[in-house]
């Protein structure tokens, strides 16, 4: 069976906690700590073995026409204790001591050249599991073909190793020469059967190997061609993370219907309440939720949480690690929170505003006689809109071009300018200006919303002949009971500018205001006066969302450096270019879709932010699901139990080390949520065709659909690198 199964990953880089014996003193210290897990992680292994079946075969079979042998010699092995193994390939054991002596030697090279924090550690670790692993399965597979070394190949090989550098040996090897010598027939093998997959040449010896790898193009290929199929997947089992990274794995469909079930059990609840008694409005259907409204447990019993955890962030941020993948503040806000805005947009609508820690400190300094009292000015009553998604597209500017996300420190510095903003404005003007007006998540949530499976709404004849002067006039924003948002609830027809604090609905007598669940796409294709500057967000949004994964690609490297070596702009200069340009095809396109129509365009924005949404949080589910394991490792950190953070360096990062499901798994779950958002995005059309007149005034914007999908469709189909 060709699995390679890795054990004791993380004995390795801590060795204040164990000391590995030399082969044969079968004698260990570890403190108690790890010895009890192991016999919880062989079963673990064997379990998931188990589980994968059978293997691609016998190595040697890979490659036709390699020589064999009738009678094959056991392939040599070194005998060693269980606590001394490192790995296991093929039923033959890697020693430890090899992989450490590797580990150590690479570290006080990077220390030497004064480059330590560049010593990715986690990263060299799988790397030399992984080196390991190769050679024996490629010198198990030469042995097999009846490949051998001879005395020759030994004495030309430890020329150029222990007889040739001083300190070789004992760095290396811990001065245990037999080690070294099985260690060396396995390079030795492994360089023979390199040269007879790429090249064809038959069993040669290791110097005319040497002289005849060119590390070409062609030979790498040849070489993936044979390793791939035997290698199949590699489980790595450590304390206290088991972590599996499958290369050409495919999909898991088993857990992608999972999540289709699930999924579709969910609609199927949302409908029903929909179409429950009171018109699907929650507080009949579920009065306990109108109790928590009632009782202050929403939103103020949530705001108090949120901020603690926001305080919590800041401080991680301002004092902790610098690196982003070891930073509970930065894990929080990108790895958790952020990925999942376009999933609580949809779901709660804007109720994250209600609970946001931002805009609650800015509530508590209104709280300060004299504070918050003027009126909002009427040029940003007016422009506000304009203003909300300048700023959103400034902030999503700036991470492009001077790497936002990557940064501790600029992240800190971005979210203490925000609430120092906020606060500001809190203490001049009244209720929430700030988040009506001039706040960049408000852009987003306002337009994510409007395809919220949740809505407030009034009722009209309940309402009627009712004189409550908190719900009839703006002028009565300054009663303790009107609208925070400066909204009036009577009159309340969209999502858009609602935080869904409920604070009318707990204030009115007449219990006039229903939370109702809807169906997602009956707002964006009923919308009475569709605006342009609505319209025009969602065409940049997709935009926002193709640059963001354009960043990802695994060839964005290499579309920088062209750009470079064109246009000789530097770095911050073509992130500008990139960004601008990815914005204003969509708004183009949109504009051309409509022919110049202005009033028509308006409205074909608003069919596309179904797929907004969908392409957003496909993206976004790359880095919930591909880094989510991170989120309980800080935590963890946090409370003082282990993780991998423990290690030095320790994170296993773009290697998906950190993923809660596999890179292919994910991309299906991704290609099927943008699949979703944009029958959304057809069916708002639809739905738009009478309002448009003919089948011909709606094509156009059937054809922009059809544009941006398949855009989306081939971004999400790429390969893209993970950036925590």
């Amino acid at each position: 069976m060709s699995v390679v199964t890795y054990t004791d990953c993380i004995l390795m880089a801590q060795g204040s906690r164990r000391e590995v014996s030399r082969p044969g003193s079968g004698d260990v210290t570890d403190g108690g700590r790890l010895r009890p897990c192991r016999l919880l992680f062989a079963l673990v292994t064997i379990a998931v073995l188990a589980l994968l079946g059978p293997g691609a075969g016998s190595a040697a079979a890979e490659v036709e026409g390699a020589p064999s042998s009738t009678s094959t010699p056991a392939f040599p092995q070194l005998s060693l204790e269980p606590e001394d193994i490192g790995l296991v390939v093929d039923g033959v054991a890697y020693p430890l001591l090899a992989i450490q002596g590797h580990l150590d030697f690479t570290r006080r090279q990077a220390l030497a050249a004064g480059d330590a924090r560049g010593f990715y550690e986690w990263g060299e670790i799988i790397h030399l599991y992984d080196t390991a692993a190769e050679r024996v399965l490629a010198a198990r597979a030469a042995w097999d073909a009846g490949f051998r070394v001879t005395p020759q190949d030994r004495v030309d090989f430890a020329a150029h190793t222990v007889d040739g550098a001083p300190g070789y040996l004992e760095e290396l090897y811990g001065g245990w020469r037999s080690v070294f010598d099985w260690d060396a027939d396995l390079q030795i093998l492994m360089k023979k059967w390199m040269v007879y997959v790429t090249h064809g040449d038959r069993d040669v010896s290791w110097t005319r190997a040497g002289t005849l790898m060119s590390a070409d193009r062609a030979e790498f290929e040849a070489w993936d061609a044979w390793y791939l199929p035997v290698r199949r997947i590699a489980v790595l089992v450590a304390y206290p993370e088991r972590l599996e990274r499958g290369g050409e794995a495919a999909p898991r469909f088993g857990v992608v219907l999972v999540v289709f079930a699930g999924a579709a059990m969910l609609g199927v609840w949302l409908r029903s309440l929909a179409r429950g008694p009171g018109g699907g409005n929650l507080l009949v259907r579920r009065p306990w939720i109108d109790g928590l409204v009632r009782r202050r447990i929403y939103p103020e019993g949530v705001q108090i949480g949120v901020l603690a955890v926001f305080l919590l962030m800041m401080w991680a941020l301002a004092l902790g690690p610098s690196l982003s993948h070891r930073n509970l503040g930065s894990v929080y806000l990108w790895i958790l929170w952020w990925p999942l805005v376009p999933f609580l947009l949809f779901f709660s609508a804007r109720s994250w505003c209600a609970v946001c820690p931002i805009a609650t400190l800015g509530d508590l300094a209104q709280r300060v006689p004299g504070f918050g009292r003027r009126r909002t000015p009427r040029w940003l009553a007016v422009s506000g809109i304009w203003v909300i998604e300048g700023t959103f597209l400034a902030i999503t500017w700036f991470d492009r071009s001077v790497g936002l996300v990557d940064s501790v420190r600029l992240t800190f510095t971005a979210l203490l300018l925000l609430t120092g903003l906020a606060l500001t404005v809190s203490v001049v003007y009244r209720r929430r200006t700030f988040c009506r007006h001039l706040c960049f998540f408000g852009a987003l949530a306002g337009n994510y919303s409007m395809a919220s499976v949740v809505e407030l709404r009034p009722d009209g004849p309940t309402c009627r002949g009712c004189a409550r002067e908190a719900c009839l006039r703006d002028e009565a924003a300054s009663l303790p009971d009107a609208c925070p948002m400066l909204e009036r609830p009577r009159a309340l027809a969209e999502n858009r500018e609602c935080n869904f604090c409920l604070k009318c609905l707990r204030t009115c007598e007449r219990r006039s205001l229903a939370l109702r669940v809807r169906h997602p796409l009956r707002e964006l294709a009923t919308v009475r006066n569709p605006k342009m500057a609505v319209a025009g967000l969602a065409a940049v949004l997709v935009g926002v969302v193709a640059v963001q994964n354009l960043g990802m690609l695994q060839a964005a490297g290499t579309l920088e450096r062209w750009l470079s070596d064109t246009t000789g702009l530097g770095r911050q200069a073509q992130a500008s270019v990139i960004y601008l340009t990815a914005l204003l095809l969509p708004l183009a396109l949109l504009l051309l879709a409509a022919r110049g129509d202005m009033t028509r365009a308006a409205l074909f924005g608003y069919a596309l932010i179904p797929l907004d949404l969908g392409a957003h949080a496909a993206h976004n589910l790359l880095h919930m699901l591909g880094e989510g394991k991170s989120v309980w490792w800080v935590t963890a950190r946090l409370l003082g139990l282990s993780s991998p953070l423990d290690i030095p360096g320790g994170h296993p990062g773009g290697s998906m080390g950190a993923a809660l499901l596999d890179a292919p798994t994910i991309k299906v779950l991704q290609i099927s949520l943008l699949l979703l958002a944009a029958w959304g995005s057809f069916a708002v059309a639809r739905r738009m065709r009478g309002r448009l007149g003919d089948l011909g005034s709606t094509l156009p914007l059937y054809g922009l659909l059809l544009v941006l999908l398949g855009l989306n469709l081939w971004l999400f189909s790429v390969p893209m690198a993970l950036r925590h």
